[in-house]
């Protein structure tokens, strides 16, 4: 069924003058159990393409299960790295002065 969707969706884009860039196409079954479906898509020009366990649309990491453990550790991570980019900065003999390291915060 998702086949002939991805199908009827690609003919209807032609019809429109719109391209489809099937290199970015990425597919990710929702399932409410840990092992998800294998099932891949193949697409009108004979494209397969394989499920993933993590997709990132528009900054958001989702996963099959929508837990978002991969997006929090990731924005975790990345708040660690400025706040220790930051103690860095701010060595009391010669950092930068508390003036300039409110405006960087």
């Amino acid at each position: 069924m998702l086949e002939r969707e991805a199908g009827r969706l690609v003919r209807a884009g032609e019809n429109s003058a719109i391209s489809f860039d099937i290199a970015k196409t990425e597919l990710l079954h929702f399932s409410s159990s840990k092992t998800a479906t294998k099932a891949t898509l193949q697409m009108p020009d004979k494209t397969t393409v394989t499920p993933k366990q993590v997709v990132k649309w528009l900054g958001i990491y989702f996963d099959q299960c929508l837990t978002f453990k991969h997006y929090v550790n990731t924005r975790t991570s990345q708040a660690k790295s400025a706040y220790y980019r930051m103690n860095r900065l701010a060595n009391t003999e010669r950092g930068l002065s508390p003036y300039a390291l409110r405006q960087i915060y």
